[in-house]
């Protein structure tokens, strides 16, 4: 399968997929989160679902454009200014907003009210708690995370969709936390994700910003 019958299937999908249930898994956590057993937008723990901007509740499509640029899309090397989440004023007029809102939380929207995203100490508290290793399930590599409980759940490794390129990229899998970036080596052009990051020391997973105009998975969560 090429990356372009992989991107054409991903779309095709869409229409089966926008009211696909979410099952949930408890892993022992101590404060009770509940973590999605597939990605938003998935019928199968092994399948990316859909690939959102950060803080834009409709999915990526081929001519995506993220509604909180003023222009409706964002280059690296742009001026565009940003309409929400703006912290300096460089990028737009300051609202001081960092955590989303839930109108702009793809999860809680498509869902219920019952869902989210996961914030950063939901990501943490897996990274903290849970034991994790390299995975192959059904021929998908990806991350598997066994809680304090024996449960555990799949990570697919599937990529994101380009911000620039307008394509999507079978690498560089990151999952959206609803926070906006507040490491003070990055702006308001970032906000904060769990990445998947294979490096020569091997796999790594862990926090960092990433460009809030990418397209990156969301792995709902629940709280009890």
């Amino acid at each position: 399968v090429t990356q372009d019958e992989s991107y054409t299937a991903y779309f095709e999908k869409e229409e089966t997929m926008m009211n696909a249930g979410h099952e949930y898994v408890d892993l022992g956590l101590p404060s009770g989160c509940l973590w999605a057993e597939s990605n938003l937008g998935a019928s199968s723990s092994e399948e990316a679902g859909y690939y959102f901007f950060w803080g834009d509740i409709a999915p990526c499509k081929k001519d995506a454009r993220y509604k909180y640029v003023s222009d409706g899309f964002y280059t690296r090397g742009g001026v565009s200014q940003y309409l929400k989440y703006i912290t300096d004023s460089e990028w737009g007029i300051v609202d001081g907003k960092i955590i989303m809102e839930s109108q702009d939380d793809a999860a809680n929207t498509m869902l219920g009210d019952s869902w989210s995203i996961p914030s950063v100490e939901d990501f943490n508290e897996l990274l903290t708690y849970c034991t994790w290793q390299d995975y192959v399930r059904n021929g998908v590599e990806g991350i598997l995370f066994v809680g304090p409980n024996g449960n555990s759940i799949f990570f697919p490794d599937l990529g994101h969709h380009a911000d620039v390129f307008g394509m999507l990229i079978m690498s560089g899998t990151s999952f959206w936390t609803n926070s906006l970036s507040t490491d003070n080596s990055f702006d308001d052009r970032f906000a904060f994700a769990m990445a998947i990051q294979h490096t020569y020391k091997g796999t790594e997973v862990k926090i960092v910003s990433e460009y809030r105009t990418t397209g990156y998975s969301i792995r709902p969560v629940k709280h009890q």
